[in-house]
């Protein structure tokens, strides 16, 4: 019986996030509860829950902007551990960054029950996804630069 659960899981992620990459809105329909709790980013990137009809309305418009749709599992470490993340484009879909002090990838976490997706939030804690934040990406870089061209931060910064 666990087995059975685990799997119409893996699977319910799986249709998830192929419906998404295939902008197929029937698929979603199905698959999201009528009274589902979701997020997505108004206007001023900012965080906000919706409901279902406006979230498919949201990332179907998303991916359309997008040229290509790329995804992977994970698993939540934080809010809601263990359940299934998925992460589209390496973290940079659907959600945008606000600025550089952000956290460099987000997933979309899913909480199913009874076979439909009811709940769905950002998730910035992964268990195998290394997620570091922005100006963590960009020290480095600029470290990176300095080594391979022998020259100081002020340089370097500005080449970066």
């Amino acid at each position: 019986m666990i087995k059975t659960q685990i799997k119409s899981v893996e699977k319910l992620e799986l249709v998830f996030a192929k419906a998404i990459s295939l902008g197929d809105k029937n698929t979603l329909l199905r698959i999201l509860s009528d009274t589902g709790k979701f997020q997505i980013q108004d206007k001023n990137l900012e965080t906000i829950p919706t409901d279902k009809e406006t979230f498919i309305s949201w990332i179907l418009n998303k991916k359309e902007s997008a040229e290509t749709i790329e995804f992977y599992f994970d698993q939540c470490l934080l809010c809601k551990i263990g359940n299934p993340v998925v992460i589209f484009n390496d973290g940079q879909f659907p959600s945008v960054q606000k600025d550089s002090s952000g956290i460099n990838k987000t997933g979309i976490m899913l909480n199913i029950n009874d076979n439909q997706i009811n709940e769905i939030r950002f998730c910035y804690t992964f268990l195998k996804t290394e997620n570091k934040y922005q100006f963590e990406i960009k020290a480095a870089m600029i470290k990176q630069y300095m080594c391979d061209h022998n020259c100081s931060f002020d340089v370097a910064y500005y080449k970066v």
